[in-house]
């Protein structure tokens, strides 16, 4: 149990920070990002009280439809995410506040195996996983679709939601939208 709880945690970390280096890298950041980005412009809410507010009302959602999605990573990913983004992107910005364009290619390069890496994580470890993730996780268990597909179209709902309010999509935001599910599964 401690270590599936470590491995867990260790996920929801890493999804954090891949989400800082996303908005580092200044390619557009992972689909859901924009979408809370997107609200966050709109309503002048910080990010990280608004990501928690977001996860919220879906984790209420889902303790009625998908109730086994629920747990202890789910308690990390509403609390404390969107604050560890916002503290990692602190961090990073007070190393270099303006990267060269090559750093900024390798950030987002990590950010996307970082992000997959971290989900698949704390997917395997059981222990709950975020709000978001257990729509796309519901599609594939209630309607058998393949979950790569499943992500793909979460990804691609939530990066034209992120769009119509206004948040600058970039080539990161695309591969993520459309590599994400399938690298997942893979990791």
């Amino acid at each position: 149990m401690p270590l599936r709880l470590s491995v867990s945690f260790s996920g929801v970390l890493l999804v954090a920070c891949s989400v800082a280096m996303f908005r580092y890298a200044s390619f557009g950041t992972d689909p859901f990002t924009s979408f809370v980005v997107g609200i966050s412009k709109i309503s002048g809410w910080r990010y990280g009280v608004l990501y928690m507010g977001i996860n919220i009302a879906l984790l209420c959602l889902f303790v009625i439809i998908n109730r086994h999605l629920i747990g202890w990573a789910t308690s990390i990913v509403v609390f404390m995410s969107g604050y560890i983004t916002e503290g990692f992107l602190s961090i990073m910005n007070m190393i270099e506040a303006a990267p060269s364009m090559n750093l900024r290619i390798i950030w987002l390069s990590l950010a996307v195996v970082v992000q997959c890496i971290g989900s698949a994580l704390y997917y395997e470890a059981d222990f709950g996983v975020s709000a978001y993730d257990a729509c796309a996780l519901t599609m594939n268990e209630r309607f058998g679709l393949p979950f790569r597909w499943c992500r793909v179209v979460m990804d691609g709902g939530c990066l034209i939601v992120g769009m119509s309010f206004g948040v600058t999509i970039g080539i990161g935001t695309v591969i993520a939208a459309c590599c994400m599910g399938p690298l997942i599964v893979m990791f």
